[in-house]
């Protein structure tokens, strides 16, 4: 996307409520930047009345004795207004580490930073932090729907992680979260702009920037709870996976992985199939959509080749489904089947997750030619799924 295209926010699709609607929040939740004419003047008019309500009001250049760093201290200034195409106003408005929203305990804190203009919030980018969930699957769709996409990029280095121009996510390494050494779903922080249509379009300089937002929050937390180590910051990021026409016969560049035979009928009757793969070797995650029609897939093929990450997938193939058997075990079944092998690396997690109703066995008929194929690339050897038919 140009940068003329992504300075027009469009206030329809992306205006967060405005400043008045959020709930009175406690004191240590929330905190303001303000920046520039209009930031002294309020700075100056507002701070007995703020700080009375439990907000913290200032301008950055005139309180130096003031912390600028937003979201539990882990984010400097310029790296958040790297996020934003037009400078101005932030806000910041947070939960504190550790606290639950609700029951969900994975969640240990949630911050929201918004550019604020003419008064109104105009753009906001969420920051999370949580516990991915290996025991009971309550992260084995939406969250890998929203950041396991090829539509992003891997990290790369020594970051487990992805990002494009409206999202970005990093895990934080085993040796920061307390285990063992066995394989358990990571902690992971997330970056989250909210709106699709940015990912159409490769735009560098914001990708770039969300992944350096992402790595600066994750080592910042690293250095909070005494974690050893720290990231290195991104590189240039290398470009976006484009959308392709799909090859019949060697589906995601998978060799032999074919489309279903009602998939193929319909091929003959003008239905197209297109297809977007995750760039490079992957990195830990390798993802594929095949669609029909626009952008949205109809299913999405997934290599989850961290053993950690891979953990998310584990609980469905204790449910309800056809079971599979050969060089591992899974289920089959719904609109997600997973099949899962350990390798020299540890746990791998082959998924098919459906996201249309499609004419066709697809999980069926492609779950074990990908298997196969990717266990052959990924360097597991011969490694073969059996389908109670």
């Amino acid at each position: 996307m140009s940068e003329n295209t992504h300075e027009q926010e469009p206030a329809s699709e992306t205006t967060a409520p405005a400043a008045s609607s959020p709930s009175p929040e406690p004191s240590s939740d929330r905190r303001r930047w303000l920046r520039g004419r209009r930031g002294a003047a309020l700075a100056g008019l507002l701070s007995g009345a703020l700080l009375g309500a439990g907000t913290v009001a200032w301008q950055t250049d005139a309180l130096p004795f003031v912390p600028r760093d937003l979201c539990w201290g882990t984010l400097s200034e310029d790296v958040a207004f790297g996020m934003f195409t037009r400078k101005g106003d932030l806000e910041a408005r947070e939960l504190p580490l550790e606290h639950a929203r609700g029951n969900d305990t994975r969640i240990r804190g949630e911050c929201r930073i918004t550019r604020v203009e003419g008064g109104r919030r105009r753009w906001e980018v969420t920051a999370e932090v949580r516990d991915l969930d290996g025991l009971y699957g309550l992260d084995m769709r939406q969250w890998p729907d929203e950041f396991l996409s090829p539509r992003m990029a891997p990290l790369g280095g020594e970051i487990t992680g992805m990002a494009s121009p409206n999202r970005a996510w990093a895990a934080l390494p085993k040796s920061c979260t307390g285990s063992s050494g066995r394989a358990h779903a990571p902690t992971v922080v997330d970056l989250s702009a909210g709106a699709d249509r940015l990912e159409h379009d490769d735009d560098r300089t914001r990708r770039k920037a969300m992944a350096r937002a992402v790595v600066s929050m994750t080592n910042a937390l690293m250095e909070r709870w005494g974690c050893s180590g720290r990231y290195a910051e991104p590189g240039e990021p290398a470009p976006l996976a484009e959308r392709r026409g799909a090859d019949p016969d060697e589906l995601c560049g998978v060799k032999d992985l074919r489309l279903p035979d009602a998939a193929r009928r319909a091929e003959e009757d003008e239905v197209s199939y297109f297809e977007r793969v995750t760039p490079g070797p992957g990195d830990g995650v390798r993802s594929c959509d095949v669609s029909t029609h626009g952008d949205r897939p109809a299913v999405r093929l997934m290599t989850v080749e961290d053993p950690d990450l891979a953990q998310i997938f584990m609980p469905r193939t204790l449910q309800s489904g056809e079971h599979l058997k050969g060089g591992g075990y899974g289920v089959l079944g719904g609109d997600l089947s997973v099949f899962t092998s350990h390798c020299q690396t540890g746990d791998v997690a082959f998924v098919v997750r459906a996201f249309d109703t499609l004419d066709g066995d697809w999980p069926g008929t492609l779950l074990p030619a990908y298997v196969k194929s990717e266990a052959r690339r990924i360097g597991c050897g011969e490694v073969s799924v059996t389908v109670p038919r």
